[in-house]
């Protein structure tokens, strides 16, 4: 069972890693990111999704249910790619590759709706679906310092 710090695979073990909804919730991402590169495989490709922080969408369902647009938990830290890209490749990681942007809502109540090319954008998608790879050049998977 994962411990929220190490994953319970030996080394070496993957060459698909995904994570769908889930990054922004792990308490010690950097910790998580270096214990992915020890279990993936040198030739590894993660598929993940982040909120996109620049949606309007986002923001507007937020307002229309009086949410707060300041803190959302202690437990939750948003990313955007580049933030992610300032944790990943240091710890090994190639920066994260930008595949498709989601409105998972609108998707589920009018699917025609998002073939449009104009949902499927950093201003109205939901999330960011990326595709990350392991760095060639050899870069050290050591934890940070917090």
């Amino acid at each position: 069972m994962y411990d929220g710090v190490n994953l319970p695979f030996e080394a070496g073990t993957f060459s698909l890693v995904t994570m769908i909804n889930s990054f922004e919730s792990v308490a010690r991402p950097a910790n998580l990111v270096a214990d992915i590169l020890r279990v993936s495989r040198p030739d590894v490709k993660i598929l993940m999704t982040i909120n996109n922080q620049s949606s309007l969408i986002k923001k507007l369902m937020r307002i229309r249910r009086g949410e707060s647009w300041g803190k959302l938990g202690e437990w939750y830290t948003s990313y955007s790619v580049e933030s992610l890209a300032q944790l990943i490749v240091p710890l090994g990681f190639r920066p994260p590759r930008i595949l498709t942007y989601s409105l998972s809502s609108l998707y589920e109540r009018a699917p025609s709706l998002m073939r449009m090319p104009m949902f499927r954008n950093k201003l109205f998608a939901e999330n960011i679906y990326l595709e990350i790879e392991r760095s060639r050049d050899g870069l050290s998977s050591s934890v940070p310092a917090k």
